[in-house]
């Protein structure tokens, strides 16, 4: 089996008064039945990242990564905080820019360490190529706990995949210090 890694991550994190400055500074798609402002998508360190500002001032961020996922060891947790800076960086210069001047305490974005992870999922890869007929099979356990096997395509061959969907709810640098330790 491949490195344990986590892939299709969700976070989300409280920004004061994010909402009303996207709103209505910015030509941003606002979606017409629960008004949340969604960002076009961005494509960083082979993930495809998406962003939905919810009217409490609560941000949603989905990191899809499930063809390159983040191995749990020093590279991959690097690569995993740098792609979480650069989701920062890229929401305080939109900021930046809507504002034209310094963002106040009032319209900061916190530090991607103190996001919280809402879901994940974790798992590894065989190492082996697989030629079969595709299969799926998925488990629900007490707790929600969804695991299941499958066959991952990733274009030019399939290996079988095992994960499990966890739903960590703690700040970014926790939930990885956990798994580590577990």
């Amino acid at each position: 089996m491949d490195k344990q890694s986590i892939h299709d991550i969700r976070l989300r994190f409280t920004a004061p008064n994010i909402y009303e400055t996207f709103s209505s500074n910015t030509p941003f798609h606002k979606d017409d039945v629960n008004k949340d402002i969604r960002l076009p998508y961005w494509n960083i360190n082979s993930a495809t990242v998406q962003i939905r500002i919810h009217k409490s001032d609560t941000v949603s961020v989905i990191i899809a990564c499930s063809r390159e996922p983040f191995p749990l060891d020093y590279s991959g947790i690097i690569g995993f905080f740098t792609t979480l800076a650069r989701i920062q960086g890229l929401l305080v210069g939109i900021m930046l820019t809507i504002h034209h001047k310094e963002i106040n305490q009032n319209q900061s974005i916190p530090d991607h360490t103190k996001w919280t992870i809402t879901m994940w999922h974790f798992g590894r890869d065989g190492l082996l190529e697989y030629s079969k007929k595709d299969f799926h099979v998925a488990v629900e356990k007490a707790g929600h706990i969804l695991e299941r096997v499958y066959t991952k395509d990733f274009g030019k061959h399939v290996k079988p995949r095992l994960e499990r969907q966890e739903y960590p709810k703690k700040d970014v640098f926790d939930a990885i210090v956990e798994k580590l330790n577990s």
